[in-house]
């Protein structure tokens, strides 16, 4: 029962061609989205230290780097009270944020942060007004105080000499996007607050300025997909064409 043997040249140019051409979508096509990976809430009134909120399992994603979407929740959240005699600072969570802007430079919107803070800490009061950070809106309290709350921006904000302080100097923050075309990186965003009030022997006249710093990463999107299986296809087609001198080994059977 002999056995003959053959040879078929395969032609594994066109899977080869293929990945190739995959793989150049890949570099071309920017990720579909950012995913957040990271939140962090930063509340400075005057020269008093940073109140920092660390967030947890907080979400959203930008779909470019001048637009920018954070889900309602809880995931910012605690209760800080940055120094003794300092305001206790409580935050519940947030709303959901949109921002945008014409350019990367002007990224601007909407997103509060519920709470409360106790004005003077370490003393004893009923008088918990409202945070209101990153929401223009302006809220009269029946203390007879109001609060002014702004927009985040990217931007910087600064803010006068605040009654906790004797420093002349005013609190001034400033936001960046550092985002990138491929939507991963960090975008910081500032925004004040006023506590206005006609009761300053209990409830002081306050200036804070708040710091949101989000840090997205690239989802891979459809194109690592792609790149995938264009690769699968480059190896199904040089395996099914390897031997020697290009050709593929047949054998047969002959009764």
């Amino acid at each position: 029962m002999p056995i003959h043997y053959s040879y078929r040249r395969v032609d594994s140019r066109p899977a080869l061609a293929i990945s190739f051409l995959l793989v150049s979508v890949l570099v071309a096509t920017p990720a579909l989205a950012g995913i957040l990976e990271s939140a962090t809430l930063r509340i400075r009134i005057k020269d008093l230290p940073d109140a920092v909120f660390v967030g947890s399992g907080v979400s959203g994603e930008a779909t470019s780097w001048t637009s920018i979407s954070i889900d309602a929740g809880s995931g910012i959240k605690g209760a800080v009270t940055p120094a003794p005699l300092a305001p206790h600072l409580h935050i519940f969570g947030n709303s959901s944020g949109f921002f945008s802007g014409s350019t990367p430079s002007a990224i601007h919107g909407d997103m509060s942060f519920g709470g409360d803070w106790q004005p003077i800490g370490g003393v004893q009061t009923v008088l918990y007004p409202p945070l209101q950070f990153g929401l223009t809106a302006t809220t009269n309290l029946s203390s007879g105080a109001t609060v002014f709350g702004f927009e985040w921006t990217v931007g910087a904000a600064s803010l006068g000499t605040a009654s906790l302080t004797t420093s002349p100097t005013p609190i001034t923050l400033s936001g960046f996007n550092g985002l990138t075309a491929q939507v991963g990186g960090t975008l910081v965003m500032v925004t004040p607050m006023v506590l206005s009030s006609s009761m300053p022997c209990c409830l002081p006249p306050t200036k804070a300025i708040g710091e949101l710093t989000l840090v997205f990463v690239p989802e891979p999107g459809r194109a690592t997909g792609l790149l995938a299986g264009g690769l699968l296809l480059a190896a199904m087609g040089w395996h099914r064409g390897c031997s020697r001198d290009g050709h593929t080994l047949l054998t047969t059977r002959s009764e």
